[in-house]
This record gives C-alpha cells, sequence and structure tokens, in this order.
C-alpha cells in the first residue's frame, strides 16, 4: 500500500513537472510568435521622466530619448504616444481622415516600428533607406524627382546627425473638389535606423498650424537615436 502511494506521489510530482515544463514552452511560442508579427515597439516598455520645465521619453532597447514641455499632455496607445498641448481641442466630427484633426492646439504621434526580413516590414525600412542614399548619391536627381505633383512630396532631413524621410500630404489638395475635407496639411518624419522605423507625425489642421509645424520642429531637435 505504501509502494502504490509512493509510486502515486511520484507520478503525480512527474506531471506537475512535465506540465510546467509544456507551459514554458508554450509561453516561449507565444512570445517568439508575437516578435515574429508584432510590427510596433510596445508603449509600456518606455520610461517617462519629469524636470519643472519637461517631459523625457526614453527607450533603452531602440536608444530613443526625445522630450517634450512639461505642460503638454501624454496619451499611451498600446504601440503608439500622442503628445497634445494644453490647448488641444478635437473635431467634434471629422471624415475623410486616418488621423486625429485638431480644432485647436497642437499634436504630435510617435511610434516605433520593429525592422523584420518578412512581409513589408523590411521592404518599408530598405525603400526609406534606399531614398536617403539616392539623395546623398545624387541630391537634384532626387529633388527633382520628389518635387514632381505625381509623386509624393518627400524630403530628406537631418534629425540630431540620423537622415530622415519627411513626407508632407495635403487631403484637400488632393481632393479639391470635396467641401467636407479641411484644409492643412499631414506631415510624417521616419527615421531608419538600428534595424527600427522611428516614426514621428503631425497634422497642421488647426487655427494655429503655423505654431504646430514651429512645435513640431522644435520636438524634432530633442529626439536623439543612439
Amino acid at each position: 500500500m505504501n509502494k502504490k502511494k509512493i509510486i502515486i506521489s511520484v507520478l503525480v510530482i512527474l506531471l506537475f513537472v512535465v506540465l510546467g515544463i509544456a507551459g514554458k514552452l508554450y509561453y516561449s511560442w507565444q512570445l517568439e510568435e508575437y516578435a515574429k508579427w508584432h510590427r510596433y515597439v510596445p508603449s509600456n516598455e518606455f520610461i517617462i521622466e519629469e524636470t519643472e520645465s519637461k517631459k523625457i521619453i526614453k527607450h533603452k532597447g531602440t536608444r530613443l530619448t526625445m522630450e517634450i514641455l512639461i505642460d503638454w499632455q501624454i496619451e499611451k496607445e498600446e504601440e503608439s504616444f500622442l503628445f497634445t498641448s494644453p490647448d488641444f481641442q478635437l473635431y467634434p466630427e471629422t471624415i475623410n481622415y486616418n488621423f486625429p484633426i485638431f480644432e485647436k492646439g497642437c499634436a504630435v504621434a510617435m511610434y516605433v516600428s520593429k525592422e523584420k526580413k518578412v512581409g513589408v516590414y523590411e521592404m518599408e525600412y530598405n525603400d526609406l533607406q534606399n531614398q536617403i542614399n539616392w539623395y546623398l548619391e545624387s541630391p537634384e536627381e532626387y529633388n527633382e524627382f520628389y518635387s514632381d505633383k505625381i509623386h509624393h512630396d518627400d524630403k530628406i532631413i537631418e534629425v540630431n546627425g540620423s537622415y530622415a524621410v519627411k513626407h508632407a500630404y495635403s487631403p484637400k489638395e488632393n481632393h479639391p473638389e470635396d467641401e467636407s475635407i479641411l484644409p492643412g496639411e499631414y506631415i510624417a518624419v521616419k527615421i531608419p535606423k538600428n534595424k527600427y522605423i522611428y516614426i514621428f507625425e503631425t497634422y497642421l489642421f488647426s487655427e494655429d498650424k503655423e505654431r504646430c509645424e514651429q512645435e513640431f520642429d522644435k520636438f524634432l531637435e530633442t529626439v536623439v537615436i543612439e
């Protein structure tokens, strides 16, 4: 009887050990699958520090640091940030846009895309890098091509030692007949570096769009990628 109890106890212990190992392997497999297909760096990995005058946002893994003024608000989504000025105010209703439109104030969105060896991610990274290389090799030819209305209005800029593709898009200019579209401009700055794409966006549709463009430029001056 005692022998049977011992055998049963041993079997139960072995079963728990096997289940524990299987659970760890399954969890590791889930993490691998998540890392394989997931595109953006989670926002909860970023560290936010505050001083008397500013908020400093850091991410150790991507070696990214940036700053906003202390009175700006930070809205965190699962994989992105939205930084908004104290006076920002959304339009009650807007259509034909896939980004926030502000009636007042300024906003900057930020997210980091992981470079992948599959799908469009590697293609996007390589395309951005190829644009930058083309500009560095032949700036006149590059500027002539991208000044054409048929193509995107892209420019190559430098952000604290890192080359970036700056893309500007005006929905109203592309669809002047649509009265529901507000005049203004969407701007995206993309930096391919360290096998990541660092993306910064702003939306110049509010009554403060001239100030907001200046605020966006000031924000980019704080962006450092080691």
